[in-house]
């Protein structure tokens, strides 16, 4: 399937379209694929979400190319990733059976474009997740769902309206925030969600 076909025929998905069908995959594609619906509630934007975690990143581990399945003109598309390991502090909401996690992330540390975006070892963070077929997780919107903890304060880099009330905020409010809108969570009619 296309990957347009996947992000809904939006102008996005036609970029990334024509990225793909030209063969100049860059690494904008990593800043032109979050999703545009800044219209979404909190409980909405919670709908495709599979875990929310408090945890603390142990490693930023090794990066590789991912397959992305979908064939081009020249073969199978991959990706740059690099990898966290994370340790499960506190279950927002969902289930893990395992002390740690591994979050995927875009790009690599080579890039200083998506590696402003990591996490770090050493990072407090809460992720909001989605679970990928191989049992590993990523970000649910990219910066979305990644939120840093620094002196009881969270900051994340999203752009969304809904998650700007708590960029510096206090991070127990988020926290009861975030887990009641996954709690409460709904599709929106006719929306297509990314993940």
């Amino acid at each position: 399937m296309a990957v347009g076909a996947l992000l809904g025929f939006s102008p996005v998905g036609a970029k990334v379209n024509s990225m793909l069908n030209s063969n100049k995959i860059s690494d904008q594609i990593y800043t032109d694929m979050r999703a545009s619906d800044d219209n979404l509630t909190l409980p909405e934007e919670m709908y495709p979400v599979d875990l929310i975690i408090k945890g603390k990143v142990l490693s930023l581990d090794q990066s590789y190319q991912r397959n992305a399945n979908v064939e081009t003109k020249m073969g199978a598309l991959t990706y740059d990733v690099t990898p966290a390991t994370v340790e499960v502090e506190d279950v927002l909401y969902g289930t893990v059976f395992n002390k740690t996690i591994t979050l995927l992330q875009h790009g690599t540390p080579s890039n200083s474009e998506a590696a402003r975006h990591f996490v770090n070892a050493g990072d407090e963070v809460y992720l909001m997740l989605v679970k990928t077929d191989d049992g590993k997780y990523w970000s649910y919107n990219f910066d979305d769902g990644v939120w840093k903890i620094n002196n009881g304060k969270v900051q994340s880099l999203t752009n969304k309206s809904v998650f700007k009330q708590f960029n510096h905020g206090d991070a127990t409010s988020f926290a009861n925030a975030i887990k009641n809108a996954a709690k409460a969570k709904v599709k929106r009619p006719n929306t297509i969600y990314n993940n």
